[in-house]
């Protein structure tokens, strides 16, 4: 008994698909095949990449949580936190962010 029930079937079971969802599928299929076969695209060239402008943001400190704050200063948005100044500054700068202003 302990054979049968560990026997795998040699054909595995087949799901009956509608017209439109084979079309669908055959369609998805031929997509993805096209998507493979484009060729990659090329990095842009160096110009293009520092031409973007940096992100400016402002450093604060947050008595209440004992940390250092990155705050964008288009958006204000807190984008980092850190209680070392330093590694944050460190941070900023691998991150191409120019620090404007730090007030603590």
């Amino acid at each position: 008994m302990l054979k049968r029930l560990l026997t795998i079937p040699s054909n595995p079971p087949v799901f009956a698909l509608s017209d439109a969802d084979a079309q669908e599928c055959e369609m998805l299929l031929r997509r993805a095949i096209e998507m493979v076969r484009q060729p990659t695209r090329t990095a842009p060239p160096k110009g293009v990449l520092d031409a973007k402008p940096p992100c400016l943001v402002r450093i604060h400190y947050e008595p209440d949580e004992a940390m250092y704050v990155v705050t964008n200063t288009k958006s204000g948005l807190s984008m980092l936190r850190q209680r070392d100044i330093t590694r944050l500054r460190a941070m900023c700068d691998r991150l191409g962010w120019q620090v404007v202003a730090t007030s603590t």
